[in-house]
């Protein structure tokens, strides 16, 4: 008998032994700490898969809870995780993107793994930094929360900004050749035509928890989670057609939004200096010293319907042929909008048209559409609706005489 021999096999197979013994907790403490464990191990930790929906109704996001459309709408979101152990400080970021199909999280260091304890979800879409003038941007640097110690919490919070856009520039035209979203179109009325540039700010909803955790075989810890994301941000509309008394052609050419002149209430404003929106149910805090913010869309590819008699049906023929532009706004509580003016250049004519005091305060998630209607020299506000992105519409028309 090989005694010698006997005995190196033997401190062979406890070291073998006392390895695989702790292979979970390596795997567990990996996860935790560089959030690179492979999935679907017997250790009973997973990765974090997401499914996004959009509720309420880029542009603006109007792609509703179609997985498909969701997916190539959105193009990537921002998720992280809070649990008391697993994801506290660590393993509790990654950015996921839809591709083939499916969301997914590419990124070698930023994922999230779950185990059996249940983390809070949250989510905020973009997922990456504005351009310098505030535009959308599909890549780049990554727009992160604020953390607390390493931790991500429902206190923590994004910076935002708004997009004013100017004329010339492509990420702030609106092509109306690309979607007719008039009331005449049933199938598209809901669609929204809004510049390229808009960055419309969502986040997870979290009226009711959402929470994740893995427990292999377990079919109430499955690693997966629904998300359903809000808007922030509030959406200014305009139609506009012309009334049988005008006799140009009607090619709108530009869409400007201001506050009036010499007007001191600053109901559009940028916010101030690094406003904030809070992951959790994206309520935005201002920063400080508010300034007085333009919006400037150019148009292409669009000339107003236009009535083709005084009787009241042409008119509201014409009306329900128009198509809506539309432009993020950042909420905002004062409900008196007569120091807010739009300027619509027809026919490179320029017209301006006070805001109708509508008693309604810009409310985040909801689209106040502004009618307008051109009829011989001057633009009047004919009704103001609202609705679900919400449409709230005024009652007051605009007109242009």
């Amino acid at each position: 008998m090989n005694l010698k021999k006997d005995k190196t096999n033997m401190m062979i197979n406890q070291t073998k032994y006392h390895w695989l013994m702790a292979l979970p907790a390596l795997l567990l403490a990996v996860g935790c700490s560089e959030s690179i464990l492979p999935e679907g191990q017997d250790t009973g930790v997973a990765e974090l898969q997401v499914s996004p929906q959009v509720v309420l109704t880029r542009g603006a996001i109007d792609a509703g809870s179609d997985a498909s459309a969701v997916g190539t709408a959105l193009g990537s979101i921002a998720v992280y995780a809070n649990s008391t152990t697993t994801n506290k400080t660590t393993n509790n970021y990654g950015l996921y993107t839809y591709n083939s199909s499916a969301w997914g999280n590419s990124s070698a260091t930023d994922k999230i793994y779950l185990s059996a304890e249940e983390a809070t979800i949250y989510a905020h879409y973009p997922a990456y930094q504005p351009g310098s003038n505030g535009e959308f941007q599909s890549s780049g640097t990554a727009l992160k929360a604020t953390d607390s110690s390493g931790e991500y919490t429902e206190s923590s919070t994004i910076n935002i900004s708004v997009f004013p856009g100017k004329s010339g520039d492509a990420n702030a035209k609106i092509d109306f050749n690309s979607t007719d979203n008039s009331e005449s179109n049933s199938s598209g009325s809901a669609k929204i035509l809004a510049a390229s540039g808009e960055v419309d700010y969502m986040y997870a909803d979290q009226s009711t928890a959402v929470k994740a955790s893995y427990k292999k075989d377990d079919t109430n810890k499955t690693g997966k989670v629904t998300l359903a994301m809000k808007h922030a941000l509030a959406m200014v509309s305009f139609r506009v057609y012309a009334d049988h008394t005008y006799k140009n052609t009607g090619t709108f050419f530009k869409l400007v939004l201001a506050n009036k002149s010499g007007d001191t209430k600053n109901v559009l404003n940028n916010g101030g200096t690094n406003p904030t929106m809070k992951i959790k149910d994206g309520t935005i805090t201002p920063g400080s010293s508010p300034a007085a913010v333009t919006y400037t869309r150019d148009i292409a590819n669009y000339t107003l319907p236009k009535a083709t008699s005084s009787d009241a049906s042409a008119a509201t023929t014409a009306k329900n042929n128009a198509k809506k532009a539309s432009i993020l706004v950042l909420p905002e509580n004062t409900a008196d909008k007569s120091t807010v003016e739009a300027m619509l250049t027809i026919d490179n004519q320029d017209y301006k048209v006070a805001l109708p005091s509508s008693n309604s305060a810009w409310k985040a998630g909801e689209n106040y559409l502004y009618t307008v209607k051109l009829s011989g020299s001057e633009l009047v506000i004919s009704s103001v609706t609202v609705t679900e992105w919400t449409t709230v519409a005024s009652s007051t028309d605009l007109d242009i005489k």
